[in-house]
């Protein structure tokens, strides 16, 4: 469980970084319905919350 859900929030992280879906989109999109738990994962994996992360990617590469 713990390999798959890394690997679904890897997948999330790329698409908030590389699109403009929100962030239910993508969590629903990998596979994971409970959107609490979505952002639990993604905040333990990367230290920020799904759109802060998408905030933080856009100014690091100069996107939008």
């Amino acid at each position: 469980t713990e390999l798959l859900n890394a690997a679904r929030i890897d997948e999330a992280a790329a698409a908030l970084a590389n699109g403009d879906r929100s962030v239910v989109d993508v969590a629903l999109s990998v596979g994971l319905s409970n959107v609490s738990h979505f952002y639990r994962l993604f905040r333990a994996r990367f230290g920020l919350a799904p759109a802060a992360y998408r905030e933080a990617q856009r100014r690091v590469f100069g996107q939008r």
